[in-house]
């Protein structure tokens, strides 16, 4: 029986055909019989379409705008983003000198990365959700999903 949801990442063919040539099943995330419940789909969804599609876009990736992952029925459905204009596929003038940038600072980017996600659990190891009000925790599902994108 199909999961009812209503979220931004429904598989949509009139809309995704046009993003995607082509769309593939992905069984490593949802395995036959396991679909996303709705909040892990809306929550994990969000933060791989736009992790994807920010680090190919951040590094200028020339031959991809990142994946496109979408839901049919809980499942989970990727593509590939090709460029598909001259002016896309110009991006790959930057993409060495930001690798290179990546590479020489890993250590300093990757420590501040983990300063930033520490912070998120420790702010869950302080608070208290028995008392925690609605607006406390909003903040901290908020604060969830920031820390997963």
């Amino acid at each position: 029986m199909p999961i009812e949801t209503d979220n931004a990442y429904i598989y949509d063919h009139e809309c995704d055909l046009v993003r995607g040539k082509f769309w593939l099943f992905n069984p490593a995330s949802t395995p036959p019989g396991n679909p996303m419940t709705p909040m892990f789909e809306c929550i994990y969804l969000y933060a791989s379409n736009w992790g994807f599609s920010y680090a190919s876009n951040r590094l200028g990736i020339p031959t991809t705008k990142g994946v496109a992952l979408r839901s049919y029925n809980g499942y989970e459905f990727v593509t590939v983003m090709v460029p598909n204009s001259e002016e896309e596929r110009s991006r790959a003038e930057k993409f060495g000198e930001r690798v290179d940038f990546l590479v020489a600072n890993f250590d300093d980017i990757w420590a501040e990365s983990k300063k930033k996600l520490f912070s998120y659990l420790q702010r869950i190891k302080e608070i208290d959700f028995v008392s925690a009000s609605w607006f406390d925790l909003a903040q901290i599902f908020r604060e969830r999903i920031d820390a997963e994108r």
